[in-house]
Formats: C-alpha cells, sequence, structure tokens
C-alpha cells in the first residue's frame, strides 16, 4: 500500500511536472494529477472499510464508584503500641517467634 502510493506519488509528480512544461496553468496540472490523486484515495478507502467492516462492538458500562470513608484508613497509634505490648513488633511481626527457636535451640 505505501510502495503503491509513493509510486503514484511520484506519477503525480511527473504528470505535474509536465503539464507546467506544457505550459499548463493551475486547472491543467490539476487535471492532469487528477486520476493519479483519486486511485489513491480509492486505495485509502478500501483500507478504511476494512478496518469498518471487522470492527469489533463494545458496549460502555457505568462504573458505580462508592466515596470512601477516612475513618476506614485511620490509624490509632495508641492501640497500636498496645498491641505492642503483646509480643508482637509492629515492624517484624515474626521476631518474637524467631527469638524463641533460638532460646529453645540454645538450651
Amino acid at each position: 500500500m505505501e510502495n503503491q502510493n509513493a509510486v503514484s506519488g511520484s506519477l503525480a509528480e511527473i504528470a505535474r511536472q509536465k503539464a507546467l512544461l506544457k505550459g499548463g496553468g493551475y486547472d491543467q496540472v490539476k487535471a492532469a494529477t487528477a486520476p493519479i490523486q483519486a486511485q489513491m484515495n480509492e486505495r485509502n478507502t478500501a483500507i478504511d472499510k476494512l478496518f469498518d467492516q471487522f470492527r469489533t462492538p463494545y458496549s460502555v458500562k457505568n462504573v458505580e464508584v462508592k466515596t470512601p470513608s477516612l475513618k476506614d484508613y485511620t490509624v490509632d497509634k495508641i492501640a497500636m503500641s498496645q498491641q505492642g505490648n503483646t509480643g508482637q513488633d509492629m515492624y517484624d511481626p515474626y521476631l518474637n517467634m524467631l527469638r524463641r527457636k533460638e532460646e529453645q535451640q540454645i538450651v
């Protein structure tokens, strides 16, 4: 397709130059290049029709958005520190378990 349009573009340029050499004006140049331009337009239209022919239809679904409540994301630092007293480290929850295993291996 690109090669055909490139060749047609070259032919149109040759036809334009030929019309200018014969002393033609705008109308003569346009008439000389019109058939070649029409062929290029037909090829482009044929390609566009292929895309329309095999187009996959789709339907748009409405999105239901729930507004988030910030209370679900608040952090209670006091409660976290109290949980820390239960043997859980806030940053490494498995640390106490590993320490117990190490203590058992030493004995």
